[in-house]
């Protein structure tokens, strides 16, 4: 029983706390996922816009088959394979040691 009296007691003030650090933390949030999900819809974009101009690529420039297979390949390759790689690199680099106070709004 005094355990729960304890436990409630110290409910109201980390209600307070953790309140107040949501209402910025939200707003970051929504912004980063808002960021990403352009930048998601651009490469969708990119990645259907390319076949589309093969036919005005290959008559403007005169270009064969297999060199309208060459640009698929370096583009699918810069799309798709360097992903990964670029994923390891971000996951690896040292990330900013930031102090609570600065995120918390008066």
């Amino acid at each position: 029983m005094r355990d729960r009296s304890l436990q409630l007691e110290a409910t109201p003030a980390a209600a307070v706390v953790t309140s107040r650090a949501v209402t910025p933390a939200l707003g970051t949030t929504f912004s980063i996922i808002l960021s990403l999900s352009f930048c998601h819809l651009l490469n969708d974009l990119m990645q259907s816009l390319v076949p589309a101009l093969y036919p005005i690529l290959k008559s403007s420039y005169g270009l064969t088959f297999s060199q309208v297979g060459l640009i698929t390949l370096a583009f699918q390759c810069t799309a798709s394979m360097l992903q990964p790689l670029v994923g390891l690199y971000i996951d690896r680099r040292p990330q900013p040691i930031r102090s609570p106070s600065a995120s918390a709004s008066p």
